[in-house]
């Protein structure tokens, strides 16, 4: 596998995010692409800076997920 083709795999996994339907399945595809990163670091295929940018994509993925879902509170008139 090619770096390039590796981080493309893992951006297929992040954009998942968007796709859940429940906090939990965010929480497992988050953990995944955490646990993915790191076996990619380990294998040389990719850079620790190319890590902590793929782990910063999730986390931003996932606080908008979570984000969309929380229930609105209407302000006093």
């Amino acid at each position: 596998m090619t770096p390039e083709k590796a981080l493309n795999y893992a951006r297929e996994d992040i954009a998942e995010i968007r796709l859940a339907s429940t906090q939990n399945e965010c929480d497992i595809l988050h953990s995944a692409i955490i646990g993915y990163s790191r076996a990619l670091l380990d294998c040389g295929l990719i850079s620790a800076a190319q890590r902590r940018v793929l782990i910063a994509e999730a986390d931003l993925e996932l606080a908008s997920w979570q984000e969309s879902t929380e229930p609105r509170i209407p302000l006093p008139n």
